[in-house]
């Protein structure tokens, strides 16, 4: 959005289209005799829109960097009849109008330039998921989810095209993996 002028921050806007693909939760089938999907769901269901604000601050050999985003999961007519068991008795309930939570995403950290092809970087992301509502009701047992997690990287150029990332993130909450691992080798062509 800005050139910086005298030591200042880059900010950077974005806006991120989700699609429905694959198969959401919605239209797998259900065994009723043991309440569970089928098989399991390749996509969400819902279309998605997320705008985001992100300020990056070099101080050399440092860089501060932070954000925020929105998600906003996009209400539909599922129109769909769901089997479930409730004490030996088996029942079925119609989904009508079903709203996602939205999100809201926090996150922000530091890198370090250990030599001109190597950096280290630290973070911490946190995300709110707002309850679902189905036909205009908070759904049963529907929860506010918290997301959080800290993270560590290590950032190595290969060549002039091509880098190897590696990060490895902590789950702060219940909702949270407890770990994850993430390799990225980014070509630019």
């Amino acid at each position: 959005l800005n050139a910086p002028r005298d030591d200042g921050a880059f900010y950077v806007a974005g806006l991120r289209l989700k699609t429905r693909t694959g198969k959401d939760p919605y239209e797998v089938e259900y065994d009723t005799n043991f309440n569970l999907p089928k098989e399991l769901a390749t996509g969400s269901g819902f279309y998605s829109l997320q705008p985001s604000l992100s300020a990056v601050l070099p101080a050399d050999p440092v860089v501060f960097f932070g954000g925020i985003n929105y998600v906003w999961n996009i209400k539909r007519d599922v129109n769909a009849t769901i089997p479930y068991q409730d004490d030996l008795v088996y029942y079925t309930q119609h989904i009508g109008e079903v709203d996602p939570g939205d999100s809201l995403g926090l996150n922000f950290g530091m890198g370090l330039a250990l030599n001109e092809r190597s950096s280290f970087s630290l973070s911490y992301e946190h995300t709110w998921i707002d309850k679902t509502e189905i036909d205009g009701h908070v759904a049963n047992e529907a929860l506010v989810v918290q997301l959080a997690t800290l993270q560590a990287g290590f950032s190595y150029r290969l060549n002039k095209r091509t880098n190897l990332n590696l990060s490895i993130g902590a789950g702060l909450t219940d909702d949270t993996p407890d770990t994850t691992v993430t390799l990225r080798v980014p070509i630019r062509f």
